[in-house]
């Protein structure tokens, strides 16, 4: 990178190795007056479009002028705070006024309240003497309270969930740490709690150490343990994490001198024969990640500009005939302007994005020419998404969809391009959708918690409900009731997952699972059992149904799935290609014998382009575009 400087010796222009400027404009006290837009400095140089600041006599930005012709206004006390913003759309420039946010400050400089555009109570705090949040609550007065140690550390967070009778409860998250100021647990309430009190339960995560501060252990209170391993550099090079009984999930890291990783290792357990998953990689001298080799030999190169910036990637699988290559161009802001998908067979497939001096995407072109272009409103909103006829806007536009905002940028009404409403959408404080109404006039709404979980959801003039919902103290789904008095309810355990099911005709279903988190067995409201278990991936490999019937399930070193056994012994043998496309399946009886085999052919950048299955073929043919132009079918 190359910098220059003003006669002061402050940065005015950074230029990129691919000569892409960053250029600035200072005033005498060092403020930016100017930020010129690299795209506008690559038109006209030091007068292209770009961002201007005026300030006040204690140098705080008032006004910043935008490229859309926006202005944002900002209004601030005599030590510097921020009293008052008008965003673009807000500001009347003549009576240099308009409805903005507001701040509000303590006697500290600590920021207080933060109030919206139409006067409304968003945000206040509260400060212990050491600067550290004690109370953050919205403007319809839900809290979070906090608590720290004699070292600052946080040792607790309460979250509002529900008021009675004037007493606030709170959802409890406690944190326990070393001497060395390391976090050693995680605590979380199992029940509510109120102002002053401790939940009766706790849930726990663990965390240890080694003696130089690094994370070694991660644990819970139901088996769930992850480890760690790490070289005298400090680099990580072993993982492991318990699945099942039997089965963990081991991976180990090497590294070269400058501590890049060059190989990862994943020893597989529960999986046939194969063992080993060896991942490969390769940088250039700046540390970009140049090669990718997968665990099944296929190669991934890429390459980068002066910049860093991902700039090709290619995609080999000698044995199925992919050889695919991405490259990608940017603009001098670094958006990405064109995408081509590009094959070994002569196949080119190109998108295009356009971007304003806001950086905002404009339009984007498909390879087969369809087009979508994008307005803004000076706030940043999206006001209007129009769908080109054809490949030629001249044409027109197929459809035109218009979006308004409210004050604080929420999206609240959705119009067609015949100026009918398709959607209307209302906000709480917390900028949850509390209404919304469709075009044909149907109106539902939706209340919540206190911690912004939907509780009830209410339709019609009238308000009938259709639907509402129950949790627990930790937020975890306990019951959902319909509009017809039907009520299903949920047990979860510790970590919110369900282990029971019981529906309002009586019929119950239970859940037990791994100490890795997934469903060890499931039984049905007859008591019919399912247990599952599973291999080092964290992938089923085995499910014996409520009869002892066993399917079995084998993966290839890149997870696809390989092998397929059924209840009777029939086998699915599946092979795949780089990009995960299946190729072949091969199926057998469970003799071995009487195969079917259904191929697959690609085109180099992964295109179907021949299916063959039972002697019938299927033949695929696409345009320059990269359209569906032809299928044909013969056998």
């Amino acid at each position: 990178y190359e910098y220059r400087y003003d006669f002061l010796e402050r940065v005015v222009d950074t230029i990129s190795p691919e000569q892409e400027h960053q250029r600035v404009f200072r005033n005498f006290e060092g403020g930016i007056t100017r930020r010129i837009h690299p795209e506008g400095y690559a038109e006209k140089g030091s007068l292209g479009e770009g961002t201007r600041y005026e300030y006040d006599k204690d140098g705080n930005a008032i006004r910043i002028y935008y490229a859309d012709g926006g202005v944002e206004r900002r209004f601030y006390d005599a030590d510097g705070h921020m009293l008052r913003q008008i965003l673009p759309e807000h500001y009347d420039q003549q009576a240099d006024q308009g409805p903005g946010y507001t701040y509000a400050y303590d006697r500290m400089g600590r920021l207080t309240r933060v109030t919206d555009p139409d006067g409304k109570l968003l945000r206040q705090y509260a400060y212990n003497g050491h600067a550290q949040v004690l109370r953050e609550a919205d403007g319809e007065g839900n809290e979070t309270l906090f608590a720290y140690d004699s070292l600052g550390q946080k040792i607790e967070e309460r979250t509002s969930i529900r008021r009675e009778k004037g007493a606030a409860y709170y959802r409890v998250k406690a944190y326990r740490y070393d001497l060395q100021g390391n976090k050693t647990e995680e605590l979380y309430g199992e029940t509510e709690a109120a102002e002053g009190e401790s939940p009766s339960q706790w849930q726990r995560i663990r965390f240890t150490y080694d003696t130089n501060n690094r994370l070694i252990r991660v644990e819970d209170d139901f088996g769930a343990r992850v480890q760690y391993d790490y070289d005298c550099l400090g680099n990580r090079t072993l993982e492991e994490q318990a699945i099942e009984e039997g089965v963990k999930r081991t991976i180990r890291f090497r590294y070269n001198k400058n501590g890049w990783r060059v190989q990862k290792t994943e020893e597989i357990q529960g999986n046939g024969g194969i063992g080993l998953a060896v991942t490969s990689y390769g940088y250039d001298e700046n540390g970009n990640l140049t090669s990718i080799t997968t665990p099944k030999g296929h190669e991934i190169r890429r390459s980068y500009d002066k910049d860093d910036r991902l700039v090709s990637e290619r995609i080999r699988d000698k044995a199925n005939g992919i050889d695919r290559t991405v490259r990608y161009a940017y603009d001098a802001a670094g958006n990405l302007v064109q995408e081509t998908v590009e094959g070994a067979d002569g196949t080119i497939l190109t998108s295009s994005y356009q971007y304003d001096r806001k950086d905002r995407l404009t339009r984007r072109a498909a390879p087969s020419g369809a087009s979508r272009s994008y307005v803004y409103d000076q706030n940043d909103n999206l006001i209007k998404e129009l769908q080109a006829y054809g490949e030629n806007e001249r044409e027109g536009f197929a459809t035109v969809t218009a979006y308004e905002y409210d004050s604080r940028g929420n999206r609240v009404r959705q119009v067609n391009g015949l100026g009918q409403t398709v959607q209307e959408w209302g906000y709480d404080l917390q900028d949850n959708v509390i209404r919304q109404k469709d075009g044909l006039g149907n109106e539902t709404e939706i209340s919540y918690t206190l911690d912004g979980r939907a509780r009830a959801l209410r339709q019609g003039e009238k308000g009938k409900a259709i639907q509402s919902c129950r949790y627990d103290a930790r937020g975890r789904i306990l019951g959902i009731t319909d509009g017809n008095s039907q009520t299903v309810t949920y047990d979860t355990d510790a970590w919110g997952r369900i282990t029971g099911i019981g529906f309002a005709d009586g019929v119950r279903e239970t859940y037990a699972y791994t100490p890795a988190g997934q469903i060890k067995t499931s039984t049905d409201g007859k008591g019919n059992l399912v247990q599952y278990r599973y291999n080092s991936l964290g992938k089923v490999r085995e499910r014996r149904d409520q009869l002892g019937g066993t399917e079995q399930f084998q993966y290839d070193a890149e997870g696809n799935l390989a092998l397929y056994i059924d209840r009777d012994g029939k086998q699915v043998h599946r092979s795949y290609n780089a990009l995960g496309n299946l190729v072949y399946e091969r199926a057998v009886d469970e003799k071995g014998e009487h195969p079917c085999i259904r191929t697959y052919r690609y085109d180099s950048i992964g295109r179907l382009m021949q299916a063959v299955s039972d002697g019938h073929s299927y033949e695929y043919q696409y345009d320059e575009k990269g359209r569906l132009k032809e299928k044909r079918s013969s056998g």
